[in-house]
């Protein structure tokens, strides 16, 4: 009787579940929208891109030669690819990837630096201009001038991101934050469905030897 009753509400939550997730997809869908938000780009500089004379700069305790402009930009943008092969850091320091303030790689076009007392880390979004509208970004980086309503969107690598900076940069735009669907799955699973019930174990009887 009790598997019975068990199987009945294992069926009624998985229905239960379902009706969530579809609600729940359809809010993914509409999300939360603003107006009057500031849209920049931002991009990693790569030194073959440069063409100024080569100083001297210790990195990590090591004399090497970067172009003079690089350099600049290296402390404008924050990052930089060397001809050396590795990434430059503003606090001169090498890297092999570029991670944003949330702990995750950046990827072009689809990471963006916000301002973390309005928007948390990993908060997907879409903004609504002619240039970025129908994708999906991802809030995974901060900057210092990142403040209030202000998006800067990481555009890649070299000269071609840079004129992506430029050409992507406007004002008053429309930003809806979106909820990911397998969020909203996981976390009805875990609240709707029940726990199994643990099988007791029969412990054996044995006969004393006479």
């Amino acid at each position: 009787y009790q598997r019975r009753v068990h199987g009945i509400l294992m069926k009624i939550s998985i229905c239960l579940l379902c009706i969530v997730a579809f609600f729940g997809a359809i809010q993914s869908v509409n999300g939360a929208c603003s107006k009057g938000w500031y849209i920049t780009g931002y991009y990693i500089p790569s030194e073959k891109d440069f063409k100024g004379k080569k100083v001297d700069l210790v990195v990590e305790g090591q004399k090497y030669q970067f172009k003079e402009d690089f350099i600049k930009a290296v402390k404008m943008e924050g990052d930089g690819m060397s001809d050396y092969g590795w990434y430059l850091h503003c606090c001169w320091k090498k890297a092999t990837k570029i991670i944003g303030a949330c702990n995750t790689e950046l990827v072009p076009m689809k990471s963006v630096a916000r301002d973390p007392s309005l928007m948390k880390c990993g908060t997907n979004l879409e903004i609504k201009t002619s240039q970025l509208s129908g994708r999906t970004f991802v809030a995974q980086d901060t900057g210092g001038a990142i403040k209030g309503t202000h998006l800067d969107v990481f555009c890649g690598f070299g000269e071609e991101a840079r004129k992506l900076a430029d050409k992507i940069t406007t004002k008053n735009a429309e930003v809806c934050t979106k909820q990911t669907f397998s969020f909203i799955l996981y976390s009805n699973y875990h609240l709707i469905l029940l726990p199994k019930k643990k099988k007791k174990k029969k412990k054996k009887k044995y006969s004393a030897l006479i």
